[in-house]
């Protein structure tokens, strides 16, 4: 059985924004992830989905993941970069 954590970061950007995010990690598996932050998404639907992508995946997989959305989600108050940014520090503890 593998041993679960939840794993959170937060990142203040440019502006005063703040971008959060939570992740349950079971092994080498994302369970759980959530964005959130004061900043908008459009469309706003696209964060769920870029959730539901990120669960189930594993660690490996999730800069490709990320990169699929690129263009896909238009962020105010943040950017694309602050998110892949910020998960990269929660799972690697760097920013890649």
């Amino acid at each position: 059985m593998n041993a679960c954590k939840w794993l959170s970061g937060i990142k203040r950007v440019r502006g005063g924004k703040t971008l959060k995010i939570d992740l349950r990690i079971c092994g080498d598996e994302v369970r759980e992830i959530v964005i959130s932050g004061d900043f908008f998404a459009h469309p706003e639907e696209m964060v769920d989905k870029l959730e539901d992508s990120l669960r189930g995946s594993k660690i490996r997989d999730i800069n490709d993941i990320l990169e699929s959305y690129r263009g896909k989600i238009l962020f105010t108050g943040i950017s694309f970069d602050d998110l892949v940014e910020l998960i990269n520090r929660i799972i690697w503890g760097e920013t890649r």
